[in-house]
């Protein structure tokens, strides 16, 4: 989720850069036909068909921008590279090359370029969505959680109902340990998108945090509601059951579910044994022990 507008970025700008020159016949139907290739994700055919069209009309500016993006797709960055200088030094003002010249030293590995090239356009258009929220992505890639924070809260002033950026926030909020944020977050992007069971999960971790352990089996339960064998959903509910609301039964329903569903990580595992107050102790074990997750009898 965190290179959404990163990826999607590169085909809403398939129309590229408006150029000048008047485009012949033959030129614009290779052209058409590299747009048609890319839409069909067939990145060498479309290559192929822009340098075509450009060896008839070398200025034709929409060829040599979409020639770029098909570069990108296919791993060439480097080439890309070279394309995109060359436009931004025609046309430096254009915030379409900036921002995909952006992503492009993202996808070599330099961030800190990236990231400075989306700060100059957003110094030149602060609406800017897609600039600020690759801004974001970038920061929270780096470790700089509450600047992508401050980010993507911007974006929510230009569009209020942006499902990536509220799942995002709610995101950030919880690995920053702020459940109670996260949470708002959350629930309002469930509501545009109900379906998601990794914002279920985060949410239902989220409530666990805050100890609202019924909201948080709520969301555990939304959650396998669409995703019936999600492991993980089964063995968290299993241990709020058998820690902390004190339903034994239910709690070792759901954990022999989470590990018919394939659940075996020994570090959640160790975790829900060390709880000193955890019911069925020994019907837990046994069920960890009939998949060989137990620890050692030494070890109990």
């Amino acid at each position: 989720m965190r290179s959404w507008l990163l990826i999607l970025l590169l085909p809403t700008l398939l129309a590229g850069c408006a150029g000048n020159s008047r485009i012949d016949n033959l030129a614009a139907e290779y052209y058409n036909l590299g747009n048609s290739y890319f839409n069909q994700e067939k990145y060498s055919q479309a290559v192929a068909s822009y340098e075509k069209a450009l060896k008839i009309n070398a200025e034709l500016l929409k060829a040599r921008f979409n020639l770029s993006l098909a570069l990108i797709r296919l791993n060439r960055a480097a080439e890309a590279e070279i394309l995109l200088q060359e436009l931004l030094a025609e046309d430096p003002a254009n915030l379409s090359i900036l921002e995909i010249l952006a992503y492009n030293y993202h996808i070599q590995g330099k961030t800190e370029e990236a990231i400075k090239l989306l700060e100059d356009v957003l110094e030149k258009a602060p609406e800017s969505v897609s600039a600020r929220y690759n801004l974001g992505i970038l920061l929270w890639e780096i470790g700089k959680k509450s600047e992508a924070v401050a980010a993507f809260t911007t974006i929510l002033d230009y569009t209020p109902d942006d499902s990536g950026t509220l799942f995002n926030l709610g995101r950030l909020f919880y690995e920053l340990n702020k459940p109670m944020e996260a949470v708002s977050y959350l629930e309002e992007y469930l509501q545009i998108e109900p379906a998601d069971v990794s914002a279920c999960l985060l949410l239902a971790r989220s409530y666990y945090a805050l100890k609202r352990y019924d909201k948080a089996l709520e969301a555990y339960d939304l959650a396998l509601s669409f995703e019936q064998d999600l492991a993980e959903a089964w063995f968290e509910k299993a241990q709020i059951l058998l820690t902390e609301v004190e339903d034994p039964e239910q709690g070792l329903l759901s954990l022999s579910l989470a590990l018919e569903a394939g659940f075996e990580d020994p570090e959640a595992i160790a975790v829900l044994l060390d709880f000193p107050n955890l019911l069925e102790r020994n019907r837990v074990i046994d069920l960890l022990k009939s998949k060989n997750l137990a620890p050692d009898s030494s070890g109990e």
